[in-house]
């Protein structure tokens, strides 16, 4: 899973955990240099990182919410990790589907889980890489998941990117509910590993704050 949270409304940390029954197990963070979202850069080098320390041949899709619903990204994904991915995109992009331009939010139905098949997530005419849309409308729910993916099962993306929510429970862990991480008030990055379960990697980026799990 890949996601960023905020410490003090002064500090960005983009996560990087897996999802393992029910509970989102940190493997590192790092330190967004910058208010506001991430950038394709430092996301790209994140997941490098990741897919270096991957056993050969294990499954590991790639959930992320509407933050990193870069088409860029997931082309990047697909094409250079050569691994899977579900990331949510907003109700307001554009696609095409069989040559007709769509809002990705009016191809969702209440109720229903469908798959889109080689969507371009762009009008821009020298856009070429197709991904796949699947939406998911729980009648439960205000709003749809639209989920961008190159799984071709709507029903094992739909279940993939439910794990992604089990990362609030890490979060409340860090804040509120256990570590009380922002009563510290630290801003120092370094000063924030020694209390977050990881240990540092110290690998050679501009970004500061790389750790790995040691637990």
């Amino acid at each position: 899973m890949l996601d960023r949270t905020r410490i003090n409304d002064t500090i960005h940390l983009l996560h990087l955990p897996v999802a393992y029954d029910g509970r989102a197990l940190p493997l590192g963070w790092v330190r967004v240099p910058h208010a506001g979202n991430s950038d394709l850069k430092l996301q790209q080098q994140w997941l490098t990182w990741f897919k270096e320390g991957l056993p050969e041949g294990a499954p590991a899709p790639l959930l992320a919410d509407r933050e990193f619903h870069s088409i860029p990204l997931a082309t990047w994904i697909e094409k250079k990790l050569r691994l899977n991915f579900v990331l949510r995109i907003q109700a307001g992009t554009s696609v095409e589907h069989l040559g007709d331009g769509y809002e990705a939010g009016d191809l969702a139905r209440c109720g229903r889980t469908r798959i889109w098949k080689s969507v371009k997530v762009t009008m821009e005419g020298k856009a070429s890489h197709r991904v796949n849309l699947v939406t998911v409308w729980d009648r439960t729910e205000p709003e749809p998941w639209l989920l961008i993916t190159n799984l071709t099962d709507a029903e094992k993306a739909r279940e993939s990117y439910a794990n992604r929510f089990w990362i609030e429970e890490m979060f409340s862990d860090h804040k509120s509910r256990g570590l009380n991480l922002e009563s510290t008030r630290l801003i120092d990055p370094d000063r924030i590993e020694r209390l977050l379960p990881s240990g540092h990697l110290g690998l050679p980026l501009d970004h500061g704050g790389w750790s790995f799990g040691s637990d």
